[in-house]
């Protein structure tokens, strides 16, 4: 007896959010709040079998049997000419690389009668997962890491919105601030954290001052090996310089390639041949050009990385290019004679040897520098709100006349939590140094105890290593950086008593949030917060107004003597370190925060600093977008081909709604569904009061972009009053080929009772909304 086999009528889509979903979640909750309306609502009892599909994320080239004589290089250097493929580009598509392709997880839900064939199924949901695009972090260091990842990435959201509301003034100087401080402040970081991992290295590890006195290879090589590293630095950051204006495919890459990786070895052949202080530096330096090129070569197609990765790089080759230099560093006392500064006092001290003053001098000039890049930083921030205050162009498109242009906010946010982070960081450090060198200053007093040695130990009678020097440093370090972080902690507290406010603001309104936020611009979200972005714009001018002072070396005493100097600057430190163990201690609940914004962030990930980018080749720039949006059309003209059902229902949330918006709009153009009923049900939604309102060009949403077989598809939005990511879409029903209404009444936008963000796929009101409005069915 044959069974026949029945086609299903609908096809169901689900999108997930941000979080961290795991593969199945979003189908499974769905199926769930589904089938609880399904049978409250007395319909047959209805069963669900599972399919898990693995797609490749990217189509096969078409091949259609020709090829070309290729020359290709093998391991060990054998060059050998082999017959390539020629692969035609797909329609619409972008070139596909030969290897190996990408797969996700689709988990697909075929739902059908309980007590009926496994054939005869009416409904098949699939899920389109791209949680692992941006994985959680796992550990203490890999959530360190991932926060400054995420704080680097805040820059993207500038370049976005200045890019898509048409500020090229606004986006020349974003670039250049970014450049200022991810090249320039964050990468000299990463150089002074490899300084610091060398001298724990010396002190624990290896002693510099036991391999040179051997004598290896004599004094001939020394001096010749420093002016070797000079001579290649040079060669390396000119090169470096030039390459950077060429694509990554230039010959001139594969040579500085080359000179890094001499450098490299130089600076490792350093370690056993050079005096102490100048391997230190030296292998400063070769670690620094180390970490770049990693950083480099795992991230290069990421604009912001790219600037890392390059201002590490050179922040290493002038390392290098200051060893020869280094033994002439003790002069530099004889200048700071009569100087009370900070950084003569660190170079001047007398409790060390020459070649500790040596180092001290060495890290006090990293420590001016990254001044002078701060300043940088602070200084072109103003002139990115210079840009802001000046572009006042109009938007063509149909959303509501508001301030648009959220980019000067954005880099004063990144500039101030990037302050906090460092110095939170650093004062750690200084910490950690402290605890290490009590403990060996304990062990040795001890040892002298049993040795019948005096008791007393003096600082000066020990070698440089990193129980002497880094102490030293780490105070003249923190008291040049105190006052500036002090403004920081300052306008932390402010934002977090004005986060009290507004989450009190927003709780006493909660049940019309959604017409609140408009009417009140400070009970708005975060960084759109006419509020917060008032604070960020201060704590810059106080940022700009402190450097001020110190160039023009106003008298700062009135800080250190009065009530500020006397209360707040000690707290700050504590504070500080505070702030470290915290991250630290609850690291798995940092790492759950950083994954809602780095999943926004990561979407605005591109590869190219150009504010010519538009529509056409908008997926090209932006790497992550694409991979996330290509999963979805993967998921469509997958299932489309399969079922090929008569209504297609597409049910997503929060970031998901961005995603499914962007690629249905591309679908629709190419008429995948042909003449099936297309209904869109978005959820908790920041598709226009969001991306449209602050990122226009990339996120147009217009009457028509939403059309199948000539008419308009059928979007349903759901929007709980007090969701503090999205609540209605802005002209719906115009959108839907309706008139506009007020969203209290509106057919398409609607709203179901207070419960924030997250949890509306098993909502019972949410799934009263499908069954009455919009007429969804699990048969």
């Amino acid at each position: 007896m044959s069974t026949k086999k029945t086609s299903p009528d609908h096809l169901v889509l689900c999108v997930h959010g941000i979080g961290n979903q795991l593969p199945g979640d979003t189908v499974g909750d769905v199926l769930s709040g589904a089938l609880e309306e399904h049978n409250r609502n007395g319909k047959p009892p209805a069963i669900a079998d599972e399919t898990i599909v693995n797609l490749f994320e990217t189509h096969f080239a078409e091949y259609d049997g020709l090829s070309v004589m290729e020359e290709r290089t093998y391991p060990g250097g054998k060059k050998q000419k082999v017959q390539t493929p020629i692969h035609v580009r797909p329609k619409g598509k972008d070139p596909r690389r030969e290897g190996i392709q990408k797969k996700f997880p689709m988990h697909v839900k075929r739902i059908r009668e309980q007590d009926t064939q496994t054939s005869e199924v009416k409904t098949v949901m699939a899920e389109v997962y791209w949680a692992d695009i941006s994985p959680e972090p796992k550990g203490a260091f890999a959530t360190i890491f991932d926060l400054i990842k995420v704080l680097m990435s805040i820059g993207y959201l500038a370049l976005d919105n200045a890019a898509n509301t048409g500020a090229p003034g606004g986006y020349r100087f974003v670039t250049w601030f970014l450049w200022a401080l991810i090249g320039g402040v964050v990468a000299l970081n990463a150089a002074l954290l490899m300084g610091v991992l060398v001298l724990l290295l010396e002190g624990s590890l290896v002693d510099f001052n036991e391999i040179q006195a051997e004598g290896f290879m004599g004094s001939w090589v020394q001096p010749r090996l420093a002016q070797a590293i000079a001579g290649v630095a040079v060669v390396a950051l000119v090169l470096g310089f030039i390459c950077n204006r060429r694509k990554v495919e230039d010959p001139l890459w594969k040579w500085f390639g080359y000179c890094t990786v001499v450098l490299m070895v130089l600076g490792l052949i350093g370690l056993f041949i050079l005096p102490a202080a100048e391997a230190v530096v030296a292998a400063t330096g070769m670690l620094t050009i180390l970490f770049g090129r990693v950083i480099g070569h795992t991230r290069w197609e990421l604009s912001l990385w790219r600037q890392f990765g390059v201002g590490t790089g050179t922040w290493g080759l002038l390392i290098l290019f200051f060893v020869p230099f280094l033994p002439e560093a003790t002069l530099a006392s004889s200048v700071c004679s009569m100087d009370n500064s900070t950084f003569c006092n660190l170079i001047t001290s007398d409790q060390f040897s020459g070649e500790a003053n040596q180092l001290l001098f060495f890290i006090g000039c990293l420590m001016l520098l990254l001044s002078v890049l701060w300043g940088l930083s602070v200084l072109l921030c103003l002139f990115v709100y210079v840009a802001w205050a000046r572009d006042r162009s109009d938007i063509q498109d149909s959303a509501p006349s508001q301030q648009r242009r959220i980019y000067a906010p954005i880099c004063s946010a990144l500039l101030l939590l990037w302050m906090i982070a460092a110095s939170s960081f650093w004062v750690a450090i200084q910490n950690a140094t402290d605890n290490l060198r009590a403990k060996t200053l304990d062990a040795e007093h001890l040892i002298d105890i049993e040795e019948g040695l005096p008791e007393t130990i003096t600082v000066a009678s020990h070698s440089y290593g990193p129980d002497r020097v880094l102490p030293e440093a780490f105070v003249a370090i923190v008291e040049m950086i105190t006052p500036t972080m002090a403004i920081g902690v300052a306008f932390l507290l402010i934002l977090f008593v004005c986060g009290i406010y507004v989450l009190v603001q927003r709780a006493l309104s909660r049940d019309v949030l959604f017409e609140a936020t408009t009417a009140e611009p400070s009970v708005g979200r975060v960084l759109l917060n006419g509020l917060f972005q008032g604070v960020f714009a201060a704590s810059t001018l106080a940022f700009a107004t402190m450097l001020a002072l110190r160039v023009f070396d106003v008298n700062l005493s009135w800080m250190s003597d009065g009530v500020i100097g006397k209360v707040f600057l000690p707290f700050v430190p504590a504070f500080l370190l505070g702030l470290a163990l915290v991250v630290y201690q609850m690291r798995d609940l940092v790492a759950g925060g950083l994954g809602v914004f780095r999943d926004i962030v990561v979407y605005a990930n591109n590869n190219a600093l150009d504010l010519s980018f538009d529509a056409e080749n908008d997926l090209l720039n932006f790497p992550a977008r694409r991979q996330i949006e290509g999963r979805f059309e993967r998921v469509c003209e997958f299932m489309m081909g399969r079922v090929k059902p008569k209504h297609v229902t597409i049910i997503c949330h929060s970031q998901g709604t961005v995603v499914a918006t962007r690629a249905l709009r591309r679908l629709l153009a190419d008429d995948l569904f042909e003449d099936c009923e297309v209904t869109l049900v978005t959820m908790g939604s920041p598709v226009t009061h969001l991306y449209r309102k602050y990122f226009p060009r990339a996120f147009q949403i217009e009457p028509g972009d939403f059309h199948n077989a000539g008419k308009p598809i059928n979007w349903y939005n759901i929007g709980r009053t007090d969701d503090f990511v999205g609540t209605y879409i802005e002209k719906l029903d115009e959108l839907n080929g309706l008139e506009q209404a007020p969203v209290s009444k509106s057919k398409r936008n609607l709203l179901v009772p207070a419960g924030g963000h997250p949890g509306y796929f098993t909502d019972p009101y949410v799934w009263q909304h499908f069954s009455t409005k919009i007429g969804f069915n699990l048969l």
